[in-house]
């Protein structure tokens, strides 16, 4: 007898070999790749993300953003600096220490 195959829940798509979430929660899409082949730990990012949702929608608490983030924003609103390459050789030699800190209190 074959084995059954598992059903993937709905958000969850098979790109090449990497699953990729792409799911509507409470109004606000959710599109991003998991990094992942293995179902189970797409499966496990795709519910963090709709906890992460269902948190900022039902009591308004909002996500930490990182430095990283933050950087990789600014760099993709200032494309009309003459100096944006000197800023981003800055943000990167910055990254390696403080790239996945937690933005406080900005």
């Amino acid at each position: 007898m074959a084995p059954t195959p598992r059903r993937t829940p709905p958000g969850l798509l098979l790109r090449g070999a990497v699953w990729h979430i792409d799911k509507v929660i409470y109004g606000k899409r959710i599109c991003a790749s998991t990094g992942t082949r293995d179902l189970t730990e797409a499966q496990a990012l795709l519910a963090r993300h709709v906890t992460e949702a269902r948190r900022v929608h039902l009591f308004g608490e909002q996500r930490e953003h990182t430095f990283r983030e933050a950087a990789t924003k600014f760099l993709a609103e200032n494309q009309h600096k003459r100096s944006l390459e000197r800023d981003e050789r800055a943000l990167a030699f910055l990254d390696p220490f403080v790239g996945s800190l937690p933005l406080q209190g900005l």
